[in-house]
């Protein structure tokens, strides 16, 4: 889950906390007439390390295409009152998918204590029966755990967003890497967009270079990650 800060209050009305983007490099590979994933990043915090593992990529001959991915996540927190939980059994009552987002989740959590996410509101209410029943049971804890009775619920949702912003890819007969730069198309993602177009690589001189020649391998030239 992105680094968001529950700690605070929640406003009233719930505003939407934008979470820092975080970024994927994938790699794929030709095999006969089909394409399959070479190497697939987690989400990386750093553009410079987006950066490096595309070089990576680039150095492997046998890679034909890279694809850089954005991730962005956007959190609307709001209180919510022991009545307004969903039913026994009920799961999280979801919110449509904004236009341009991949997937909503909603979760709940009681604020500044206990699990980071709660998923139902059976979950809750067994957190706040174990808060009850062993809140003073030990000398030690009986600050460590809040009253269940004045304790702040937390309703939860994320918004997550997937778009790519880098696509390179190997031109026919040619050790240059080409690259397609995309800013985000949606709104949350927009001040958070680092990535620039590259420069446009020379022309090809139809000679192949030294090293390529003596290695008889096409040698890639990423413009994107220099």
């Amino acid at each position: 889950m992105p680094d968001f800060d529950f700690s605070s209050p929640p406003s009233q009305p719930p505003r939407e906390q934008p979470g820092p983007s975080r970024w994927s490099v994938t790699s794929y590979r030709p095999v006969g007439r089909r394409e399959f994933v070479d190497y697939r990043t987690l989400q990386l915090d750093s553009v410079d390390v987006a950066r490096s593992h595309c070089a990576a990529a680039v150095s492997r001959p046998w890679v034909d295409r890279i694809v850089v991915t954005q991730h962005d996540c956007v959190a609307t927190v709001g209180r919510i009152a022991r009545d307004c939980l969903p039913g026994l059994g009920a799961p999280a009552a979801l919110p449509p998918v904004p236009t341009g987002a991949n997937e909503v989740k909603r979760f709940y959590r009681v604020r500044n204590f206990g699990p980071p996410v709660l998923r139902s509101g059976d979950a809750v209410r067994d957190r706040l029966a174990w808060m009850a029943s062993n809140r003073g049971r030990h000398p030690y804890n009986l600050t460590d755990i809040p009253d269940p009775e004045s304790a702040e619920l937390l309703e939860v949702t994320l918004v997550r967003y997937k778009h790519t912003v880098a696509v390179g890819f190997r031109r026919p007969g040619s050790h240059i890497v080409a690259w397609d730069v995309m800013a985000p198309a949606h709104g949350p993602a927009a001040k958070e967009y680092r990535f620039t177009p590259p420069k446009d690589p020379a022309p090809e001189s139809g000679r192949r270079r030294p090293e390529a020649a003596a290695t008889g391998r096409k040698r890639l030239h990423c413009t994107w990650c220099g």
